[in-house]
């Protein structure tokens, strides 16, 4: 097990009430403003990595990420007792699905959303909704959802919890061992040899590291990087933008996001380096 020095990692979850508070609005994890009032607080701790395993030759190395949030009632401006009436989460997202399931499915999830007259806002603590709660529609789904041939993997939400599910992953990379600029490179997520979402081969293909390290060769030649983020499942190129300082000895080169990010494959496509089809993954 392996774990690097604690640091305070404060992540702001605002959660804004209207003029009667009957609906209530909340911003995603490290959105920083100053007008939301009350906000939860809430820190995590630095990642540590568990489960660690390499292969026979030492040439890849599997891990998973073990993090975990803390309330911090000193730095908050509201409690974890504070009643919000919030969209439903659970209802948005099987109602977002219906379309996809087959004929049966949808009559069965239509029938019950009639029956038992669930509805798209749910009243809540913010406890309940920062660390979990069960939810009717979701538990139903849950329980019916293989009968009527669709799959629901949870049954019960939580805000933090979906954020931990994709903290804390396994990962399979390059130990760069036999090259230094594979080092960190990924091999496998949560035990796929690729991402699996995409509708092209070159879309779901990992092209880039975990985000530690990168490619020794390309950060001295200050060419553009690349890791794969599993928050969108997606690799992310970045460009140097600026050579930054480094102790008046030295600079080091600072690198951002291109700004065609989910652009970049149409662009292939419109210059035949790619099939057609990575336009219709975006």
């Amino acid at each position: 097990m392996a774990k690097s020095t604690l640091r305070e990692d404060l992540e702001k979850v605002h959660i804004r009430f209207n003029e009667n508070r009957t609906r209530v609005s909340y911003s995603e994890i490290n959105l920083i403003t100053t007008d939301l009032i009350p906000f939860i607080y809430v820190s995590r701790e630095d990642l540590e990595k568990v489960h660690i395993r390499f292969n026979e030759n030492r040439t890849r190395v599997s891990y998973s990420e073990n993090s975990s949030f803390h309330f911090l009632p000193s730095r908050s401006n509201g409690s974890l007792n504070d009643v919000l009436n919030a969209i439903s989460f659970p209802y948005l997202t099987i109602t977002a699905r219906v379309s996809e399931m087959n004929l049966l499915a949808k009559l069965a999830i239509s029938t019950q959303m009639k029956t038992a007259k669930y509805q798209p806002f749910v009243t809540l603590t913010a406890r309940q909704f920062l660390y979990g709660y069960e939810d009717d529609f979701l538990t139903w789904t849950y329980k019916v959802g293989t009968t009527f041939g669709f799959y629901v993997p949870y049954k019960r939400f939580s805000m933090l919890d979906s954020i931990l599910d994709q903290i804390n992953s396994n990962f399979t990379v390059d130990t760069g061992l036999q090259d230094i600029d594979t080092l960190q490179r990924v091999q496998m997520y949560n035990g796929r040899p690729d991402m699996g979402v995409w509708r092209s081969d070159k879309c779901n293909a990992y092209d880039g590291t975990d985000g530690t390290f990168y490619e020794y060769s390309k950060v001295t030649a200050r060419q553009n990087l690349s890791f794969f983020s599993n928050f969108i499942c997606r690799n992310v190129e970045m460009v140097k933008v600026q050579e930054t300082p480094l102790f008046s000895l030295s600079t080091v080169p600072r690198y951002s996001m291109i700004p065609e990010l989910f652009l970049k494959d149409f662009i292939s496509t419109l210059n035949f380096k790619s099939s057609p089809s990575d336009y219709a993954d975006l």
